[in-house]
């Protein structure tokens, strides 16, 4: 079974060894990075049936993403429809939509129009949250399947918007078993990519039906890797390396890059971390802030999100807390859209998608709104 492993691979190896190292539970209900993509226009979302609904930033209405005059959405005939079959993947890039569908890029108007394919790729998006568009190009994080080894891996790929090409790009050779990357940034010519690895190969340890890891992995000690790779030469550096014990808080863990210096967590301390130097620093004790681990932290201007393990959204100014709010409890902060900061709202069922004004959340107001208006 080729399909998803190195995608659920990696899902379980972030579990154990970042999300402040403390072993989570799964949640049985829907992957949301799967669904959702968070761009300047608005939210974009494919519901099971293959159709691809838009919220617009300036409104609060989920539509059919669909021009054709009374269209029931019904059938293939819509504008909105794309197939169930396969993964489906949708984002804007000056103006027209882009859609990954099966094995192909397809490039549209705003409304889906006009669709032609672009290029064929070799390795689907599974996490929408690792899109990014730079300099006319999409990247992502893909599963490649390696033949050599027989093993899925997930790889730093790019797309062509203009002509489709597709390539991996280069990845250092770190000498592992096994590693998956995780995350990563585009900065001009250089790619900063965090990979988790292990001394093991962990599809020795892969139950496919269950999509779970056997006892035998929990020995397993993941090694957290930063790198910087030219995407000229492929020449890559190895900048921060730490091993990530279960259970033993998080060791390298990256938040976001901004200004040039990269915030992380390194050795259960926020710091902001200088490539060009190695600096670091520090921000705040992580394990002050969230002892029980957590599963997330976003970086919203001045203020900032860490979604601890057991109390829920944290919210800190500056890196100092300000308090858990209870409006926060049932919600999962996404991101910023314009001027929206937009949050899974009633986690516990995925259903609904909601945001906060950027004016009432730098006032501490937790209003949410939500396709159906204010949320309770």
């Amino acid at each position: 079974m080729k399909i998803h492993i190195g995608a659920a691979l990696l899902l379980l190896l972030v579990l154990s060894a970042g999300c402040g190292g403390r072993e989570q539970p799964l949640k049985e209900t829907t992957e949301l990075f799967d669904i959702y993509t968070i761009s300047p226009s608005g939210a974009l979302k494919f519901d099971g049936y293959g159709y691809l609904h838009f919220c617009s930033a300036e409104t609060d209405q989920w539509t059919y993403l669909c021009n054709k005059p009374g269209c029931l959405h019904s059938d293939s005939s819509c504008g909105a429809f794309w197939g169930a079959d396969g993964v489906n993947r949708a984002f804007f890039y000056n103006g027209n939509l882009y859609v990954f569908h099966q094995d192909t890029l397809y490039q549209a108007n705003a409304y889906g129009e006009e669709r032609r394919a672009l290029g064929k790729t070799e390795a689907l998006p599974y996490l929408i949250s690792a899109i990014r568009l730079d300099g006319g190009r999409v990247y992502y994080i893909g599963e490649c399947w390696n033949d050599t080894s027989n093993t899925a891996e997930m790889r730093l790929c790019r797309m062509d918007l203009a002509d489709g090409t597709y390539e991996e790009l280069p990845q250092p050779d770190n000498g592992y078993e096994f590693r998956t990357l995780s995350w990563y940034h585009i900065s001009g010519n250089d790619s900063y990519q965090f990979y988790v690895s292990t001394e093991v190969n962990l599809h020795d340890f892969f139950d496919p039906e269950s999509q779970e890891l056997t006892e035998g992995w929990k020995d397993v000690i993941p090694i957290c890797q930063l790198y910087r790779t030219d995407l000229v030469t492929g020449e890559s550096e190895l900048l921060l390396e730490r091993e990530s014990p279960r259970n033993a808080g998080s060791a390298l863990e990256p938040v976001a890059f901004h200004d040039g210096l990269l915030t992380l967590i390194l050795d259960e301390t926020a710091v902001d971390y200088d490539p060009a130097t190695g600096k670091t620093t520090p921000l705040a004790d992580m394990s002050a802030i969230a002892p029980d681990g957590w599963s997330k932290i976003i970086l919203l201007g001045d203020k900032q999100i860490v979604c601890a393990a057991t109390s829920g959204p944290i919210v800190l100014d500056h890196w100092q807390v300000t308090g858990s709010p209870e409006e926060l409890r049932e919600t999962e902060p996404i991101g910023m859209c314009g001027d929206k900061i937009f949050f899974f709202y009633d986690t516990v069922h995925n259903t609904r998608l909601a945001y906060l004004l950027q004016e009432d959340w730098e006032q501490g107001r937790y209003v949410f709104h939500t396709a159906e208006g204010s949320a309770p």
